[in-house]
Parts: C-alpha cells; sequence; structure tokens
C-alpha cells in the first residue's frame, strides 16, 4: 500500500485557490444583490404647510409669564485661561506658581 504524501506548498496553494474563489462568489453575489437590484419607490410625504401655521401668543400675557424673573448675571472673575503652551504634553508642564518659601527655626 502506498502512502501518497502531499506536499505543504501544494496544500496551500489550494486552500488559497479555494478561499480566492468563495471571496469572488462572494462579490460577485454583493455585486448582483447590491448594483443590478430593481430600485424601490420611495412614498414621499409632503410637508407640513406653514403658511397655515397659527401660533397662540396669549401665553405672554399670561401671569405665569409676567411672573417669571430673570436669572441674576453671573460674577466672572477675569483669570488666565489655558496653559503657556497646549502643545506640551501634561507630564512636562511645569508649574507657574512660585513653590513656597522654605521655613527655617531660628
Amino acid at each position: 500500500m502506498a502512502v501518497i504524501f502531499i506536499s505543504p506548498k501544494k496544500r496551500q496553494r489550494v486552500f488559497f485557490t479555494i478561499i480566492t474563489a468563495i471571496f469572488i462568489l462572494f462579490v460577485v453575489a454583493v455585486y448582483f444583490a447590491v448594483f443590478l437590484a430593481k430600485p424601490v419607490a420611495v412614498v414621499q410625504i409632503s410637508s407640513a404647510n406653514l403658511s397655515k401655521a397659527n401660533i397662540d401668543m396669549s401665553v405672554f400675557d399670561s401671569k405665569q409669564f409676567q411672573a417669571l424673573q430673570p436669572f441674576l448675571e453671573l460674577d466672572v472673575q477675569a483669570s488666565k485661561a489655558g496653559r503657556d503652551n497646549p502643545f506640551v504634553p501634561y507630564y512636562q508642564v511645569t508649574p507657574t506658581l512660585a513653590p513656597a518659601p522654605i521655613q527655617t527655626k531660628k
């Protein structure tokens, strides 16, 4: 009884040929399903006719609306925003505050 060995390169060539054929069949199937499919009719919904819109302005005359109070202005303190060089990574930023003085006992 003879034992037939198939070389690894031939097995690899057969494997890639089968994979390529399956891929080509997949691409052809997608092509036929997407590009050659008949277009589906889309029902167009009419937009609202804005010339017939009626806005009730009596809300502005109501007691609840008249009782509304505006927010107070925010007290924003002017300060320096951002960093000196925004392109330097955070781990390389040097502190801009002066170090605390060293206290010695007398």
